[in-house]
């Protein structure tokens, strides 16, 4: 499948602004520990912690 350039107009936001917001407020710690000083989508970051959230864990008793 081919990757076409789309303009993506979607607001980006700071980790701190993402881990301030109403929506993503209550992922605060996974937010600070997974992203960067960049900027990101809403979509990016929701995308990145259900990926966190459903990570299976090795290991067990």
């Amino acid at each position: 499948m081919k990757k076409e350039n789309v303009k993506n107009d979607a607001p980006k936001f700071t980790k701190a602004a993402l881990a301030q917001s109403a929506a993503f407020g209550k992922h605060r710690d996974i937010i600070t520990a997974l992203f960067g000083d960049g900027e990101y989508t809403a979509e990016e970051a929701e995308k990145a912690i259900n990926a966190y959230l459903n990570k299976k864990i090795k290991g067990g008793m």
